[in-house]
């Protein structure tokens, strides 16, 4: 495996970044993105699509108020790819987009390095962002750029003629593999259990539990799903089973967000669902009109589904949270 760092040099004020990166699928297989520490992905919630057919990764990422924004030098992201067949591929940043907090762009210029994959080693080369105090030579962006990733990892679902409703979440019991439907991400990764459910036999489970695992970290789930133009209703539903060491003190945070897939993360393109630091140890059912509770129009886009628990890593008092049957219903008429 070889381990890619996207480095940024002498930031200031960084709040949102997103990043476009291409490769060479004969060569290179892409198997993971991980956040970085800058900005801190533990201070916020962060998105990513790997398409191996085009060979093309997409990053984003924003904190979430009242982090500070992020000066420095550090890791905007690592990405983990396989070695497929000898030979060199080049990685090149396509895009590159940076914002400060008062969602101003910041200039960016792109480098291209490489990858040499050989029989006996593997070498990589990074970073491939460096900020300057000047533009750059190509145009900066004047604006917060309109789009970000429109690949969903998941089939975009058809409208069924028996029925006015569909169901557009897939794998929302966890019966199935989480390869089927969902993407996972965080310094510590969800996963199945067979604990005690809600329904069926599997619900997922993210954050820690163990005193002696607790960490500084983030755990997150997410779906992208397409929402039809012409939907006249759009019904969020889920359970979750919260438990927390910290005694309802709300220092860690089990996080439900639902965010506008087509734009830059930001503070008018996401919505917070549920915030909350709670030891109930009970299933509890939540739902929600999404076109009545988010502050932007879902319909006619993409949409992520967005489950996270982050830990401050203190006194070893982690929180968690199962979570199953998560459901989508878009209706028309």
């Amino acid at each position: 495996m070889i381990t890619v760092e996207l480095g940024v040099d002498d930031v200031v004020d960084l709040y949102r970044l997103e990043l476009h990166l291409r490769f060479n699928p004969s060569v290179l297989a892409a198997m993971q993105v991980l956040p970085g520490n800058l900005p801190d992905a533990r201070e916020g919630f962060f998105v990513w699509n790997i398409d191996q057919v085009l060979g093309q990764i997409e990053y984003s990422m924003t904190l979430l108020d009242p982090a500070p924004a992020a000066t420095g030098s550090g890791v905007a992201t690592q990405i983990v790819f396989k070695g497929l067949a000898p030979g060199p591929s080049p990685l090149t940043l396509i895009e590159v987009t940076l914002v400060n907090q008062a969602g101003e762009p910041i200039p960016a210029r792109r480098l291209e390095r490489s990858i040499t994959v050989r029989p006996w080693a593997a070498i990589a080369y990074f970073p491939l962002v460096v900020m300057n105090s000047t533009p750059p030579p190509a145009p900066a962006p004047t604006s917060t750029p309109t789009r970000t990733p429109t690949a969903s990892p998941t089939p975009t679902p058809t409208w069924t003629p028996v029925s006015a409703c569909r169901e557009a979440v897939l794998n929302g019991s966890f019966e199935n593999d989480l390869a089927e439907g969902w993407i996972i991400g965080g310094q510590y990764l969800p996963g199945r259990t067979s604990k005690a459910p809600r329904s069926g036999n599997w619900s997922l489970q993210l954050g820690i539990e163990s005193i002696e695992a607790d960490v500084y970290s983030s755990s997150a789930a997410w779906q992208t799903v397409d929402v039809p133009s012409d939907v006249t209703t759009a019904t969020l539903s889920f359970s979750y089973w919260p438990g927390s060491y910290e005694g309802n003190v709300n220092l860690d945070k089990q996080m439900v967000l639902v965010m506008d897939g087509d734009v830059l993360p930001g503070k008018d393109s996401y919505k917070i669902l549920m915030n909350i630091d709670e030891d109930a140890r009970t299933w509890t059912n939540l739902s929600f009109d999404l076109l009545r509770e988010l502050n932007f129009d879902p319909r006619g886009r993409h949409m992520h589904l967005y489950f996270t628990v982050l830990n401050d890593g203190k006194d070893r008092r982690p929180s968690w949270m199962k979570l199953d049957d998560v459901s989508l219903q878009l209706c028309r008429g």
